[in-house]
């Protein structure tokens, strides 16, 4: 599994709202078909969005040159 796996559901959501609309349409689409699921069910706001962000962890080596 790719690193930053876990990070996707949660800055996904996070970055559609930033684009412009014609690229979120777009974001989103691809979204959906990357994980299976409605857009909605993606990252929804609430616990599973928390547990989310807890998945998301900083490498050592990062952190260390953070």
């Amino acid at each position: 599994m790719h690193a930053l796996a876990p990070a996707f559901p949660v800055t996904n959501v996070t970055v559609a709202p930033k684009l412009y609309p014609r690229s979120e349409e777009y974001f989103m689409k691809q979204a959906e078909a990357w994980f299976g699921v409605r857009w909605e069910d993606i990252s929804p706001v609430g616990p599973k969005r928390e547990e989310g962000w807890k998945n998301t962890k900083m490498r050592p080596w990062h952190a260390r040159a953070a």
